[in-house]
C-alpha cells in the first residue's frame, strides 16, 4: 500500500498522480491488462488542499481552475479538498484526513518562497508537524536578484540566513526528505558556507542528494530542461574538511531532457513544480534517487510540451490520461540512457559561475 502524499497545488498534484502511476507502469505493478480497459488510468493516493496566494486570500477569491484540470484531479487524485488560506490550516485538515484514514505513514510535498514572510510562516509550521509525515519533500523557490555583473544571484546574507533555516528545520526531523532547489540557489549556499548537512535525512548514512531544476554550462545559468541531482559523501569524523561539500567527495549527475523540442518559458514556472513533486513523490515511495528523477525529468518535460496558458493566463497542465503517462513512461526510459556523471561537478559549476 502507497502512503498518501499530501500536496498544495494543482499542477504538483497532478504531477505526482502522472509519476506514480507511471512507475507502475515502468515496474508492470499497474495490472495494466485490467486497468488498461478503462479509459482513465487508476487514481493514486494524493490529497490536494488547494493553497491560495497571500493576495487571493487577503482578497478573499478562490483560484479559478480551468474545467479540464478539475476534470483531470477528480480521476487522479484520491481526495480533492478544499481550497486554504495557508499551511498551517492546509496540515491541519491533512492530519484530520490522515487520522480519519488510517494512514500512518503519510508523506508530505510543499514548496517554501526563500525571502519573504510567508517562506518563514511555512517554516514555522512545517517545524510544528514535520514529524507526524513519513517524508518531507521540499521545493525552494527563491527570489533572485541581480548582480553588478548583470547575473541574477542569491545573496550571500540571505544565502546564510536561509540555509540555516533550512539546517534547522532538517535538523529537528525524524523523517526523511527530499529537497529541489534551483542552481544558482545552491551555489551561494556553498559560498555562504550554509548548504545544510542533513546527516542522513537526504539520501544515505553518509551522502546527502540535492534535486536541481537547472544547471550551469560554460558559465552561464541555463534552463533547458536538464536537471542534476548533486550528492556529497561527508565524514563526519574529520574535522578537516570531512563535512565541507566544496572539500569532501562528491558526485554529480546531468540528466538532460527526453525531448529536444524548445518550449515556451511561460510554462518554466508550473513544469518545475511539476518536477519537485515528481521527485518527491518518487524518493517518498522509496524508488531509487537515479530512477526516481528520470521520471521526474519526464514529468517535466511532459509539462513544458503540453502544458499551455489560456487567455486568462491561467495555466493548463496536461490531462491524466493513458497516453501522457505512457509517454512519461517512454521519456523515462531514455533519460535514464543520457545520463552523465561526473566527479565534482558542483565544485566544477562553483567556479565557472565566478564563485572562488
Amino acid at each position: 500500500k502507497n502512503p498518501m502524499v499530501v500536496v498544495c497545488n494543482a499542477n504538483e498534484a497532478l504531477a505526482a498522480a502522472m509519476s506514480l502511476c507511471a512507475r507502475d507502469v515502468l515496474s508492470n505493478n499497474s495490472q495494466k491488462l485490467e486497468e488498461r480497459r478503462s479509459p482513465i488510468p487508476p487514481a493514486q493516493p494524493i490529497a490536494f488542499f488547494n493553497k491560495q496566494t497571500p493576495d487571493q486570500a487577503s482578497e478573499r477569491q478562490h483560484q479559478r481552475l480551468p474545467s479540464e484540470t478539475v476534470s483531470s484531479l477528480q480521476n487522479a487524485l484520491l481526495f480533492l479538498g478544499p481550497s486554504m488560506d495557508d499551511d498551517e490550516h492546509i496540515l491541519a485538515n491533512s492530519l484530520q484526513l490522515l487520522s480519519r484514514i488510517s494512514d500512518r505513514d503519510p508523506m508530505l510535498h510543499t514548496n517554501i518562497d526563500f525571502g519573504c514572510k510567508e517562506g518563514s510562516k511555512t517554516m514555522q509550521s512545517l517545524s510544528n508537524t514535520r514529524d507526524r509525515f513519513s517524508f518531507l519533500g521540499l521545493s525552494l523557490k527563491t527570489n533572485l536578484s541581480r548582480a553588478d555583473d548583470g547575473r541574477f544571484l542569491l545573496s550571500r546574507e540571505n544565502a546564510d540566513e536561509w540555509g540555516n533555516q533550512l539546517q534547522t528545520l532538517l535538523d529537528g526531523s525524524e523523517s526523511s526528505a527530499a529537497v529541489t532547489m534551483d542552481i544558482r540557489t545552491h551555489l551561494a549556499m556553498l559560498q555562504a558556507n550554509s548548504l545544510p548537512r542533513s546527516r542522513g535525512a537526504l539520501g544515505g548514512e553518509k551522502g546527502d542528494i540535492w534535486a536541481i531544476t537547472d544547471t550551469i554550462q560554460d558559465g552561464m545559468h541555463v534552463d533547458n530542461g536538464d536537471v542534476m541531482l548533486l550528492e556529497y559523501q561527508f565524514d563526519y569524523t574529520n574535522p578537516f574538511g570531512g563535512s565541507d561539500p566544496l572539500s569532501c567527495p562528491s558526485t554529480g549527475s546531468i540528466i538532460p531532457s527526453p525531448t529536444s523540442s524548445s518550449y515556451s518559458t511561460e510554462t518554466q514556472s508550473e513544469a518545475n513544480d511539476a518536477y519537485a513533486a515528481a521527485y518527491s513523490a518518487m524518493v517518498g515511495s522509496g524508488m531509487d534517487f537515479l530512477q526516481g528523477i528520470c521520471i521526474a525529468t519526464s514529468v517535466k518535460a511532459i509539462f513544458r510540451e503540453l502544458g499551455k496558458t489560456d487567455g486568462d493566463g491561467i495555466f493548463c497542465p496536461p490531462s491524466y490520461t493513458w497516453s501522457v503517462i505512457d509517454q512519461i513512461a517512454e521519456y523515462s526510459l531514455k533519460a535514464r540512457q543520457n545520463i552523465r556523471q561526473e566527479d565534482g561537478l558542483s565544485r566544477k559549476m562553483y567556479k565557472e559561475f565566478g564563485y572562488r
